[in-house]
């Protein structure tokens, strides 16, 4: 493992940020499989107001 040293951003002399090496956590894929249910037609169907915004007034 290499050695992390923490970076110190200082202001006037005064330490103000101190930056700290970052250890990712392990992701977990499918925790939520089986509990969200989404109707099959949820995006078939079409929102005038809402094309209104990205497609302008027609």
């Amino acid at each position: 493992m290499p050695l992390v040293v923490p970076v110190v951003i200082a202001r006037a002399g005064k330490p103000v940020v101190e930056l700290i090496a970052h250890r990712p956590s392990a992701v977990r894929f499918g925790t939520a499989a089986g509990l969200i249910s989404i109707e099959d037609d949820a995006f078939s169907r079409s929102d005038a107001e809402v094309a209104a915004q990205f497609y302008g007034e027609e």
